[in-house]
């Protein structure tokens, strides 16, 4: 155990004012004769018994006093070098040479050990001159100066016991150093040497924790009258957050007691909208307004019109629809003639379905947190109601599906009673209509756990999405089935009635872009339309067109499409045999079709821009943009991959038949 350092650099000798000073301390150089004749002297006048005592307290004051000034030493690399420093002074000062061996302590555990060897101890060579062997130790105020130095060191008392002597005849001394409890009374004679020294210890330190706590206590009554103030802050905020959720619990019982008396979503809406003191809109997942609180003030803005601007943003509608239960509220901007305001949205949430939304704005003042709030609560309570209305509507679903299970199977008394049932259910079958059919499947593979949970939930979303695209699109849809069996009749209106398969195209198209637009993309779903129907009688035979539709365009591997019976012209009557029918569609040009599907080409539409021109190349060219030498050379790839003779009549009609059965799916 070396320090790095050199003590010797320590030292200032002024040759001028005959001074030696050793950090800020003035140092004395004596001859060891001088200590050789005190020690005589006083062992002679006063008996070695006192004077061992004396010397070894002289020692304790020496090493204490040494160890307090190298205390915050910049040169210690650590701890520990402060301890070893009292070695290295010994050495110093020539009183001997001392190294240590051994340094082991725990300030917290209060355990302190130290072993080393002392050699060349001027104590031991002046009392062997004197005495000669002795039969105990002799280094007295080493043993002392060690005890000292190791007490204000370690802050609880430190005893030196020398353990080897020269002054015994040893080749050198040993000495080892314990905290005072750990030598088990083994260093009596040591402590009652040192008996003055450690009461004016134990006494300084009294003194000192006597100055320390009146700090203390000042210091902990500066403290606690600060903890006081904070603890009053606290708990005047605990009172408000007390009193806010009084408030709270008072406006969520008051709107809960709404839905149970069935004031309905309007009721739920005007009641919060007092309660905040501003306007309140509610919107479903597809963001269509299904109530809204009447305008407060007349200096506020229009929220609906507001409302239906900020979400036409494809980023802000992607946003809100990603809000679950973990996000309470968002805050939306919109810009207004002077300047810019915002609304507070809080999604309306039920376990893992998104159902809509709760907005209100945030005008002259800002809505407090009480304000957001209610907010929240209001969305828990609506959702209540629109699952409430839900299974009504549900309920009222499982009435539909029989009354259609009845007019599909042609299982009904008289035609009498199927009207009076259907005007019970808000139907007019006075009216024209189209029977609908809908297929769903999921895209991805996963297990067969996960799968049918997925699948639940999907149809379900599938299900409302269906109706809300519909019911927008088609006014007077009627919606019936479940979510493995979806039909739904569609009206046919009388002023479009002659010219209604020009119409129906209009419609299938907005149908199919409005699904692919609310629907992810793994949703599969095939909607068939069947013929209208003018009679009862028909509707049975406009389902099984509908299904048949389906059938078809499942056979060809197409998916997402919206098709009506009509588009498949003549040919729908091979719908007798679906199974003939989709085998002579894959006989004729199946592998094209596999081609287009696997290479993303367009070899099929191709050959039917080649048809729809009378088989000329250059006028189909002209009118499908391409040059005649790119039509040959595709109609070159059609004959090699579909084995397609040009100059075949017979063929040339069969292929022309498969793509006139396509050509609208």
């Amino acid at each position: 155990m070396k320090q790095k350092f050199k003590l010797t650099e320590l030292l200032d000798i002024n040759k001028e004012d005959g001074i030696i000073n050793f950090r800020g301390h003035r140092m004395l150089v004596f001859l060891s004769s001088y200590f050789y004749e005190l020690r005589k002297e006083m062992i002679d006048s006063l008996g070695e018994d006192i004077v061992r005592g004396i010397l070894a307290r002289f020692g304790y004051r020496c090493g204490f006093n040494d160890a307090t000034s190298f205390q915050n030493f910049p040169e210690f690399e650590n701890d520990a070098n402060w301890m070893l420093a009292g070695p290295l002074m010994h050495t110093l000062e020539g009183l001997v040479h001392a190294s240590a061996k051994i340094l082991e302590y725990d300030r917290q555990k209060g355990n302190f050990l130290m072993r080393g060897i002392w050699r060349n101890s001027y104590e031991a060579e002046h009392h062997l001159r004197l005495f000669g062997p002795d039969k105990e130790p002799v280094c007295w105020t080493l043993s002392g100066y060690a005890s000292g130095f190791g007490t204000c060191f370690f802050g609880r008392q430190v005893i030196c016991v020398e353990t080897m002597c020269q002054g015994m005849g040893d080749p050198y001394c040993q000495f080892e150093l314990r905290n005072i409890e750990a030598w088990n009374g083994a260093a009596m004679r040591n402590i009652d040497d040192l008996k003055q020294c450690l009461v004016e210890e134990a006494q300084r330190r009294v003194t000192l924790w006597r100055g320390m706590s009146n700090y203390v206590l000042e210091r902990t009554n500066e403290i606690l009258k600060e903890k006081l103030a904070e603890l009053n802050k606290v708990n005047k905020l605990l009172n408000q957050e007390k009193g806010a959720m009084q408030k709270s619990a008072a406006i969520h019982n008051q709107l809960t007691t709404l839905v149970l008396e069935g004031q309905g979503l309007s009721g739920i809406v005007e009641n919060l909208a007092c309660i905040i003191d501003r306007t309140v809109l509610v919107a479903d997942r597809f963001f269509q307004v299904m109530s809204c609180s009447k305008h407060l003030r007349e200096s506020e803005v229009d929220i609906e019109s507001i409302w239906r601007k900020v979400v036409t943003d494809p980023a802000v509608s992607k946003d809100l629809l990603a809000m679950d239960s973990g996000n309470h509220y968002s805050r939306l901007g919109f810009p207004v003639s002077n300047g810019t305001k915002s609304m507070v949205v809080v999604p309306i949430i039920a376990g893992n379905n998104h159902l809509g939304f709760v907005t209100a704005l945030d005008e002259e003042k800002s809505l407090s947190k009480l304000d957001c709030i209610a907010l929240e609560h209001a969305a828990t309570v609506i959702a209540l109601e629109m699952l409430k209305q839900k299974a009504s509507f549900e309920s009222e679903l499982r009435i539909r599906e029989n009354f259609f299970d009845s007019l599909l199977t042609g299982k009904y008394e008289n035609e009498d009673i199927v009207l009076w049932r259907a005007k019970q259910l808000g139907l007019d079958l006075s009216k024209t209509y189209r029977l609908m059919s809908i297929d769903i499947e999921l895209e991805e593979v996963v297990d067969n756990v996960k799968r049918q949970y997925k699948q639940v939930h999907m149809a379900e979303n599938f299900f409302e999405t269906v109706r809300y695209v519909f019911e927008s699109i088609c006014p007077g849809f009627f919606l019936s089935g479940n979510c493995n069996n979806t039909i739904g009749l569609l009206p046919v209106t009388v002023e479009t009635k002659d010219t209604d398969i020009n119409n129906l195209s209009t419609v299938l198209q907005r149908i199919e872009t409005d699904l692919k637009t609310h629907l992810p993309e793994e949703y599969k779903w095939w909607v068939g339309i069947g013929s209208p129907c003018s009679r009862l009688s028909d509707f049975a035979t406009s389902y099984h067109e509908a299904r048949a539709t389906i059938d078809i365009v499942k056979a060809l591997n197409r998916k997402n499409r919206c098709l009506a019976y009509e588009k498949l012209g003549v040919f729908s009557l091979i719908n007798i045999n679906v199974d003939r029918f989709r085998n002579f569609i894959r006989k004729v040009i199946g592998p094209l079709i596999d081609y287009d599907e696997k290479n993303n080409s367009q070899l099929v539409e191709t050959l039917t821009l080649y048809f729809n021109n009378n088989c000329n190349v250059q006028r189909a060219s002209r009118n499908g943009f391409l040059n005649s030498a790119t039509m040959k050379y595709r109609l070159k790839r059609i004959s090699e991959i579909a084995n397609i003779d040009f100059s075949n009549s017979e063929t040339i009609l069969m292929v022309h038949l498969a793509l006139k059965m396509i050509e609208g799916i």
